[in-house]
């Protein structure tokens, strides 16, 4: 993977500081920021603050390659549909259990934002090391089960909110990222027996049924909005819902800020929810957060609600493939090649995720971390 050199960088900062020096959010300084892996981010200090309070903006330039790698393409779309999405939810009259970051300037000829900045926030990714200094309690059962219900309750109220009439206008905004959408498919269903073909004996009998599960993901790929037109689990969401997109005030944690939301498309609900707990599964396996990510599925699948039993499987296929791509965005390393039979237990999860949903086998997941998605549905027998 090619990235932009040092001098390159330097160069791009330059050109952004230069871009807003025109504008009201003039900087003086542009401070990197780490954590995402497609645009440039950065801190910018203002040369004149809107207000006592605000000093500092988050300033967001996105080009047609990725940040970590410039030899892949992105489409500049996502830039237009996230500036959208921005705008309804700050104008939002709906009373919703997160913050969104306001979008204080747009421009489109550069493809550039400037957000405001929670600079008292820390990301909840526990992997991430704040440069604050500021380590969140995730050893507490009762922080992560809460943390874990906020998210959960803030994605149920973010899609139902999307799902309201008067949101058709925003929807058909939206629509519009189909490349995003794309992007999505292709990273979470493309390439996933791909992962396993490292693996041969995790494909022995069930390379059939994985490649159902690709034909039905490209079957849903398909689908227009008209298609699913009144179908609850179908609409518009967040498209890259995961710890490191959210951010708590340590000393505040009750309000949860919702970030990244270029990736918002039109699709299910479960991939949501499937990235979610995706996400959660890997830092158990990889990161040895075993207890702490089990509580916040915990609270997550609370926080989310009652779901329907069509809709717990389809989050678990989905969340079983993504957590199958960690192979290739963290390579495994040294320490973990050296331990085989570990890996291939990873390995072995993400598939048996994809296939146990895929077979609807309930009882499997009764035995597992995501039995909170499963405990009970509409429906069941009292």
């Amino acid at each position: 993977m090619s990235r932009l050199n040092q001098d390159e960088k330097n160069a791009l900062t330059a050109w952004v500081l230069d871009a807003l020096s025109r504008t009201r959010y003039a900087c003086s300084t542009l401070t990197p920021l780490s954590g995402g892996s497609a645009n440039f981010v950065f801190r910018g200090e203002l040369r004149t603050p809107i207000d006592p309070e605000t000093k500092t903006v988050i300033v967001k330039h996105s080009t047609d390659f990725l940040l970590v790698n410039r030899d892949f393409n992105i489409d500049l779309s996502r830039c237009s549909a996230e500036a959208t999405i921005l705008r309804a939810l700050n104008g939002a009259d709906y009373q919703l259990p997160f913050i969104a970051p306001r979008l204080l300037h747009y421009d489109a000829e550069t493809n550039t934002q400037v957000h405001e900045d929670f600079h008292d926030a820390v990301l909840l990714d526990p992997t991430v090391l704040h440069s604050s200094g500021v380590v969140l309690s995730w050893g507490s059962d009762s922080f992560a089960k809460q943390i874990g219900s906020r998210l959960g309750s803030a994605l149920r109220a973010f899609h139902d909110w999307a799902a309201q009439p008067e949101q058709s206008p925003l929807r058909s905004e939206i629509w519009r990222n189909e490349p995003m959408r794309k992007l999505k498919h292709d990273t979470t269903y493309v390439n996933f027996i791909r992962m396993l073909e490292n693996f041969p004996s995790l494909l022995d009998g069930c390379r059939k049924s994985l490649e159902q599960v690709q034909a039905m993901a490209a079957d849903e790929f398909a689908k227009s909005p008209a298609d699913m037109e009144g179908d609850p689990d179908w609409g518009l969401i967040h498209g890259d819902f995961w710890l490191g997109n959210a951010l708590v005030n340590p000393d505040h944690s009750e309000h949860l800020v919702l970030i990244d939301w270029e990736l918002a498309q039109f699709g299910h609900r479960a991939y949501d929810l499937g990235q979610m707990v995706s996400d959660l599964v890997e830092k158990q396996m990889l990161d040895g957060l075993s207890a702490e990510m089990a509580w916040t599925l915990e609270g997550f699948a609370r926080g989310y609600g009652s779901i329907s039993e069509d809709l717990a499987f389809r989050t678990a296929i989905h969340a079983g493939a993504r957590y199958l791509y960690w192979y290739v965005r963290r390579p495994p390393g040294p320490e973990l090649r050296a331990d085989p039979d570990r890996l291939l237990r990873m390995m072995r999860f993400g598939r048996d995720m994809i296939l146990k949903g895929w077979e609807r086998d309930r009882g499997w997941f009764l035995q597992t971390d995501l039995a909170p998605l499963f405990g009970s549905f509409p429906g069941d027998p009292i």
